[in-house]
């Protein structure tokens, strides 16, 4: 099964097809997809603030009720953009997520 992601309506990765494989609930990707994600990685770490924000935006577009979670749950428009909690918690993630992509190959070190 292949896929592609994009980021705003821009295709940035193309895993092209193939059989998913899960063992031990471990995805395992092959060499040229860890390939992939750190290259398409680089192109977004250009981008952090931006792109994290945008992350949870799309989040809270997609399942708002998510949003009752966070201590700026009641903040909208300018002043969630500006909410302090909400941009620090945007790049936490977003910092999180760049700690798994640089650990492929080390998955336990990625999520312990």
């Amino acid at each position: 099964m292949g896929g592609t992601v994009s980021y705003k309506g821009r295709a940035l990765l193309n895993c092209g097809s193939r059989k998913d494989k899960m063992e031990n609930d471990q995805y395992d990707l092959t060499d040229r997809e860890k390939e992939l994600v750190r290259s398409t990685w680089i192109r977004l770490m250009e981008r952090a603030n931006e792109v994290s924000i945008d992350i949870f935006l799309r989040i809270f577009e997609k399942i708002p009720q998510a949003k009752q979670f966070f201590p700026f749950k009641n903040a909208v428009g300018d002043a969630l953009l500006k909410h302090p909690y909400f941009k620090g918690h945007a790049m936490r993630f977003f910092n999180a997520v760049r700690m798994t992509v640089l650990n492929l190959d080390a998955w336990e070190v990625s999520i312990s």
